[in-house]
């Protein structure tokens, strides 16, 4: 077994491990008949890493038998490991599969890059709902029709110390659960900033991302126990950019 999954399996156990391989470029829709099939099929690639995170959703979402959690953070280990884009196409396979409205929300106020993921503009967003009056539904963008949307982190640094009084985070993020069947918050590295925990604190969990041949033990543990200790629930672990062949005893468990 690999390092990698060795790491992962002693952080969450095989049956929570998703090994997403680097992208790769392809423009071949899928199609299934909805109102918006064609505009959401479209944001698709059906590449592996595809496959993958669309295992992903239906393992964190349609969990047979148990409450899907409908708020979910995204956070990175460290900086680098590719947790936008991780947040970017579930959001998107999210909104394709899954009954219901999709929001995807920048939540790494220091370093947003979520708009780029959509090449959409980041005038106002979180920081601004953080440090100003009014609904933070008047903040999110459409993406595709009432299906996909996003709020960006707005301008950088405008509502740090806001994210620090959780109260206001909370009631942000409970509006947004009103508003949106589903709500994906990308969050700052949980090694850099305690951002990530506080806002992590407000969702229903986190899924944890780490990016193989680069993530080291430590932090990623570190990361985990920092989420248990402040009672923020592990939803699972994407190993991000996954680059040789997964064992197929593990494989067909995910």
């Amino acid at each position: 077994m690999s390092r990698n999954f060795e790491l992962l399996n002693n952080v969450m156990g095989e049956e929570l491990i998703s090994a997403v391989p680097p992208p790769q470029e392809t423009t071949t829709p899928v199609s299934v008949p909805s109102e918006a099939a064609g505009q959401l099929a479209s944001l698709l690639q059906n590449g592996p890493e595809e496959v993958e995170l669309t295992n992903l959703v239906q393992r964190v979402f349609l969990r047979p038998g148990a409450a899907a959690p409908r708020v979910v953070g995204f956070a990175a280990v460290e900086s680098g490991a590719g947790c936008t884009w991780v947040c970017a196409h579930v959001g998107r396979i999210s909104a394709f599969h899954l009954a219901g409205s999709v929001c995807v929300v920048d939540a790494n106020l220091r370093s947003p890059s979520l708009h780029r993921e959509f090449r959409v503009e980041n005038e106002i967003g979180l920081n601004e709902a953080l440090s100003q009056n009014g609904p933070i539904q008047d903040y999110a963008r459409p993406l595709c029709g009432n299906k996909f949307w996003i709020v960006g982190s707005g301008s950088v640094n405008a509502g740090l110390d806001a994210v620090t009084t959780s109260e206001r985070v909370r009631s942000h993020i409970a509006s947004l659960r009103n508003h949106f069947d589903y709500v994906l918050l990308d969050l700052p590295p949980l090694n850099k900033y305690a951002d990530g925990v506080v806002l992590g604190g407000v969702c229903d969990g986190i899924i944890l991302v780490v990016r193989a041949n680069r993530s080291r033990r430590d932090t990623a543990l570190r990361a985990v126990s920092d989420l248990k200790a402040a009672n923020i629930r592990l939803l699972g672990v994407t190993l991000n950019q996954r680059t040789f062949e997964i064992p197929s005893a593990i494989y067909h468990r995910l």
